[in-house]
């Protein structure tokens, strides 16, 4: 019976080869598009769930307006989580997040007084690697 069918299908897709063409190509359009969106889906759901406490934590994000034009941002003034803690009880603890360029830290950072010690995240004492120098060095990929 299978093989009938599947005998039917492929003298279908001879006779009508481009409206076979348009409809598989279509399907495998679908199904590309279908596995990115699950895919960014899970991305985004699994954000911070690495934490001990994922549940509890949340991210500031802010609408700007500059001359008009509303801009959605994850920059938010300095110092707003200090003034959170402060005035919103039901706020524990906030830190801040400062992106840099990748650096070599070498020395304890001392918390800020309005933060407590009840984050997950250790901070280790790193040191530069042989091949690491202060001194700039240029981009030029190694010669093997």
């Amino acid at each position: 019976m299978l093989k009938n069918y599947l005998k039917v299908v492929w003298r279908n897709i001879k006779r009508h080869k481009g409206y076979s063409f348009i409809n598989v190509a279509g399907l495998a359009l679908g199904l590309a598009c279908c596995l990115l969106i699950c895919i960014w889906v899970l991305d985004e759901l699994s954000f911070d769930k690495f934490h001990q406490n994922a549940p509890n934590l949340y991210r500031v994000e802010e609408d700007q307006d500059y001359s008009g034009r509303i801009y959605h941002v994850t920059v938010t003034p300095y110092p707003l989580a200090p003034t959170l803690v402060e005035e919103i009880p039901e706020i524990i603890d906030a830190t801040r997040y400062v992106w840099a360029p990748p650096m070599t830290v070498s020395a304890a950072i001392p918390s800020p007084p309005w933060s407590s010690s009840r984050t997950a995240l250790q901070w280790t004492r790193s040191t530069p690697r042989s091949g690491d120098s202060s001194k700039k060095k240029s981009r030029k990929p190694p010669l093997n």
